[in-house]
């Protein structure tokens, strides 16, 4: 079995940085309640880390 090559797969060589991932915040508007409850649920750990910056960071309009 042959391996794909990368530019094959992603369009771009192993040697070329690029920057294309968008980062968007958690927030009510990008991430359904279902999904938000279940975060709390499964990884309430993580999940309260997430709320705590959610509320004290300036890089969030909450």
């Amino acid at each position: 079995m042959q391996k794909l090559s990368l530019i094959y797969k992603y369009g771009r060589n192993k040697e070329e940085i690029q920057e294309n991932i968008k980062v968007d915040p958690f927030s009510n508007r990008t991430i359904s309640k279902d999904i938000l409850l279940r975060l709390e649920n499964q990884l309430s750990f993580t999940y309260g880390h997430i709320e705590s910056f959610n509320k004290n960071s300036t890089k969030t309009n909450n």
